[in-house]
């Protein structure tokens, strides 16, 4: 079942998370309140401070996952898993974040530490019954203002694939960190935080004047019969993924946030001017930090070698998607882009300074194939195209 921000991502977390009940695992790099005044910096603090008043999570949290996962341990007893990225961030006394109102809730939480940073974004339910893989964080701006992309995978031609994904989360989780809490609450505001009543999804409203330009107006919908196979990064990702270059016989269609990689970018040359391969691609319009100073670069490269690249819509805050269409064949879906960090050059562990944890899905079924094509068509036709030499 594929699914897309700002049209359906939210949708089918909490259909996945509702149908839950024996466990949930959650991978993510962040975990965010909806309220932007939870998360900012102070002044008054050493290192970022986070956290809202303790009373302000039942009134008034909009993060409808949020709730769901409540309503999971509390209502079902569902056992639920977190592992996420440790930023260093002190939660402001006598308020608490999002991760200390679920670990109080007996949600376990752990930290990240087995590369450099965990970029995946993926859960599983009832020991892997559904598996989601997708380029969602758990931010407000990612469900509600972005393109991304993910796909539910119900039923497997191959589970030895979803098998691995699970091998590699057990070996991550095993040696994490265990999530420490900042602050010792008193036993009356730790029985307002394990109040076991529903907690209502909040009504979620869509970003106003964007949606007419972004939206698809597409149905979530399931694909059966879908031959599916899968890797992970870092380990051994860069030749796997180089590999699947080279087997390309005809198309390439790339929807993708950043290509950072000069080696990667040269490599997608090489196809078009060596192989006769026709690619096409769609990047994001808006870069965080200093990818912009590696991506020009790059897009400069392919625009000058023939290469039809364009740049998202700017309706979209992010186009933060990442998959990719092979021969009109098969989709592969990361979560991660086409960086030094997610494909990392040689064997040695760890593999690179700064390497990411990442997960990718291949999968083959026509009308699944055409149905990301449709998206990304939907897309290329309101983007802006990159002249070349600049």
């Amino acid at each position: 079942m594929p699914f897309f921000s700002p049209d359906n991502a939210l949708e089918a977390h909490l259909n996945l998370f509702e149908e839950a009940q024996e466990s949930i695992t959650i991978v993510n790099p962040t975990f965010e309140s909806w309220n932007r005044t939870c998360s900012h910096n102070h002044n008054q603090c050493a290192k970022c401070c986070t956290g809202c008043d303790i009373s302000y999570y039942r009134a008034d949290e909009k993060f409808p996952v949020f709730a769901a996962l409540l309503n999971a341990i509390n209502l079902r007893n569902v056992s639920i898993r977190i592992l996420t990225n440790n930023y260093s961030s002190t939660t402001w006394p006598e308020k608490a974040t999002m991760l200390d109102w679920l670990a109080v809730n007996n949600i376990s939480v752990r930290m990240y530490k087995t590369t450099y940073f965990l970029h995946a974004k993926y859960a599983f339910i009832d020991g892997g019954k559904k598996t989601l893989i997708s380029s969602v964080n758990y931010s407000k701006t990612s469900f509600m203002k972005n393109r991304e992309s993910g796909v539910i995978i119900s039923q497997c031609s191959d589970c030895e694939t979803l098998k691995l994904y699970q091998t590699v989360f057990e070996s991550d989780w095993e040696i994490a960190d265990p999530y420490v809490f900042d602050n010792q609450y008193t036993e009356d505001q730790l029985k307002s935080m394990r109040d076991q009543a529903f907690y209502p999804y909040p009504i979620v409203k869509q970003p106003g004047k964007r949606v007419p330009d972004i939206q698809t107006t597409m149905a979530l919908q399931d694909f059966n019969d879908v031959q599916i196979s899968g890797y992970v990064a870092p380990d051994n990702a860069r030749k796997t993924f180089m590999g699947s270059l080279q087997n390309i016989q005809s198309k390439l269609i790339v929807h993708i946030y950043a290509i950072t990689s000069a080696k990667i970018c040269k490599e997608i040359v090489n196809l078009k001017n060596n192989s006769g391969i026709n690619v096409t691609l769609l990047v994001s319009w808006n870069t965080a930090g200093a990818v912009k100073k590696y991506t020009e670069d790059c897009y400069r490269n392919l625009t000058n070698n023939g290469i039809t690249i364009r740049k998202s819509n700017h309706s979209f805050l992010f186009s933060h998607q990442k998959y990719w269409i092979v021969d009109d064949k098969e989709v592969h879906l990361s979560t991660g882009n086409w960086a030094e960090s997610d494909f990392p050059v040689g064997k040695e562990w760890p593999p690179y300074k700064a390497a990411n944890r990442d997960m990718l899905v291949i999968m083959q079924n026509p009308s699944l194939v055409k149905f990301y094509g449709d998206v990304f068509e939907h897309d290329f036709k309101l983007g802006n195209d990159i002249p070349g030499g600049q």
